[in-house]
C-alpha cells in the first residue's frame, strides 16, 4: 500500500521536479522551477510539509529498511534524471562540455532535500533562499554570486 501511495504522490503534489525537468525549454528554467515549484508545495499549509520522498522514512527501524531503501532510490532516481537533463544542456551548448554533470546534479538534489526539512522543521515560504541570493540564479547564470554577503548569513527559511 505505501508503495501506491508513493506512486499517487510522485504523479500529483510530488510531481514538481520531474515537470520541470521534462517541460522547461532549458536546464537553468529546469532547475529553477523544481526548486520554486517544490518550495510552493513543501510550504503548503494544506498539506504535510516537506516532501514524502525525503521524510518518510528518515529515521526508520531496522526492520522498516525496505521502505528506507525503496525511497533512497527514489531519491537516486531523482539525480539521475537531473543528471540526463544537464548533460541535454551540454549537448545543446547551455553548458560548458567540461561539465561536471554528476557534482551540479549532486549539488541541487542536495538543496532540494534540505529545502523539504526546513519545511519539515517549519520555516516559512517568504524568507527562502530562492527569494533572493544565487540560488535565485541556478547554474552559473548571468550575475549569480558565489554566497551570502557576511550581513545576509544565517538560517534562510522556506
Amino acid at each position: 500500500m505505501f508503495r501506491e501511495a508513493l506512486a499517487l504522490y510522485g504523479s500529483t503534489t510530488g510531481s514538481a521536479t520531474a515537470r520541470a525537468l521534462r517541460e522547461e525549454p532549458t536546464a537553468r528554467g529546469a532547475v529553477e522551477a523544481m526548486l520554486r515549484g517544490n518550495i510552493d508545495i513543501f510550504a503548503d499549509t494544506g498539506t504535510p510539509s516537506g516532501c514524502m520522498i525525503v521524510l518518510a522514512a528518515a529515521n526508520c527501524s531496522y526492520q522498516n529498511r525496505g521502505v528506507a531503501e525503496h525511497l533512497a532510490g527514489h531519491r537516486r532516481r531523482t539525480v539521475a534524471e537531473l543528471e540526463d537533463r544537464l548533460e541535454r544542456a551540454i549537448t545543446e551548448g547551455e553548458l560548458a562540455p567540461e561539465t561536471d554533470v554528476r557534482s551540479v546534479a549532486d549539488f541541487y538534489a542536495t538543496i532540494l532535500y534540505g529545502l523539504s526539512i526546513e519545511a519539515r522543521d517549519g520555516v516559512h515560504r517568504g524568507a527562502a533562499p530562492l527569494h533572493g541570493g544565487p540560488g535565485r540564479r541556478p547554474l552559473g547564470h548571468p550575475g549569480a554570486t558565489g554566497g551570502p554577503r557576511s550581513h545576509e548569513r544565517g538560517r534562510n527559511r522556506i
